[in-house]
């Protein structure tokens, strides 16, 4: 069974697996250093800043567990009896704020 990759035949994979193999197999030159292979590159891995803002921002929720349990009663009550006020400009500065952690 033939498979094409990236565009290329079969024939073209044939020859591309004969040069792997030919390569893995040949011996090293250095075969009295057996020990002494050549360094091959490490992956890495960066966050970028906003990643690492919400990863900080996670952290920081997470440590901070405790809430005021009066305060979530009292809105509960605004909410159920109609009274909660929603402030639009507030809701849309901290959205703003936001924003900025990705810029």
């Amino acid at each position: 069974m033939a498979i094409e990759l990236n565009g290329l035949s079969s024939n073209q994979t044939t020859a591309a697996r004969g040069k792997q193999t030919e390569q893995a197999s040949a011996k090293p030159e250095n075969q009295g250093n057996a020990g002494n292979t050549p360094a091959t590159k490490a992956d890495t891995v960066r966050l970028s800043d906003a990643a690492q803002a919400l990863q900080s921002a996670k952290l920081q929720a997470d440590d901070s567990s405790d809430f005021d349990a009066g305060k979530v009663a009292e809105i509960k009550a605004a909410i159920a009896d109609g009274s909660y006020n929603i402030s639009n400009e507030r809701i849309a500065d901290k959205v703003l704020q936001f924003e900025k952690l990705f810029s």
